[in-house]
């Protein structure tokens, strides 16, 4: 009898593990499910150990941006929900963070975060500060709300009242919702757009912007990256704004307002937007 009944008792906790361990199973499984939105990180030679430790904390949909091919980055920037422009703490804002805002303003779809990596080897809490609104200044430049914008730190150890860390960061971007569809898009040849041509010194390195006059230029509609030939009535000086009659080499499928960066020698030397398509 004793027997009997110390069989029945082994039966019975085996028929319980098995109902725990599913439930155990998808426990596991769902520490590492990222329900939240896809996020690119611009920062060059930074932004891929940036990616390491959000990934590390969950944040699946991470996805480093360090190629110093424009149009590589504005594809990138362009499918992501959110893009962080990253800053070397130990460096401050380069010519490399100007034109990752600019990307970040032309092509991201969400909003744009301010981050910062090693943080923790700035003891003067004021330096990191005064950083942080050098690039809210940054982003106000560009159009973007530079005052109210998130900004975050990958150190525990940074002095600093924003949030720090990964698993800070990670929670943070949890409760950004991811954007919806796409709108609706033509097909483009022939349009009227605005352009803006940076000024020497917001360009990534000096010497590389110059006029845009009449002739073509190679330019970046975020996934997609063309010959276009521009017409002006009057050249468009660095630093200022103009107007011009564009023409794609080939047809693209464009929405309305479609943004755009001119690219020479693989970094921004313009920034515009259609305005106009014409049929």
């Amino acid at each position: 009898m004793i027997r009997i009944l110390t069989l029945v008792f082994v039966a019975l906790l085996a028929a319980c593990s098995d109902r725990e361990a599913p439930q155990n199973a998808k426990s596991d499984g769902e520490k590492t499910v990222s329900t939240g939105p896809a996020v690119v990180v611009l920062g060059g030679d930074t932004s891929g150990p940036f990616v390491d430790g959000l990934r590390s904390a969950g944040v699946a949909n991470a996805q480093a941006s360090s190629s110093e091919n424009v149009a590589e980055r504005a594809k990138l920037v362009s499918s992501a929900d959110v893009a962080l422009v990253l800053v070397d703490a130990t460096q401050g804002p380069l010519p490399v963070n100007r034109e990752d805002v600019l990307l970040a303003r032309q092509f991201c779809r969400g909003p744009v975060i301010i981050g910062f990596a090693r943080s923790a080897s700035i003891e003067d809490p004021e330096l990191l500060e005064l950083e942080e609104l050098e690039m809210r200044e940054l982003l106000n430049t560009y159009e973007l709300p530079g005052e109210t914008s998130t900004v975050c730190f990958d150190s525990e150890q940074a002095r600093t009242k924003h949030p720090k860390g990964f698993p800070a960061i990670a929670g943070l971007l949890s409760k950004l919702d991811a954007v919806g569809q796409a709108p609706s898009s033509e097909s483009v040849q022939v349009a009227e757009a605005s352009i803006y041509a940076l000024a020497d010194l917001e360009s990534f390195k000096q010497g590389l912007v110059r006029p845009i006059d009449n002739g073509t230029f190679r330019v970046v509609f975020g996934h997609q990256e063309v010959d276009v030939e521009i017409q002006t009535g009057k050249a468009i000086q660095p630093a200022s704004s103009g107007t011009a009659s564009i023409r794609l080499s080939e047809p693209l499928n464009l929405p309305p307002g479609a943004r755009f960066v001119i690219a020479n020698q693989n970094h921004v030397i313009a920034a515009g937007s259609v305005t106009q398509i014409k049929r």
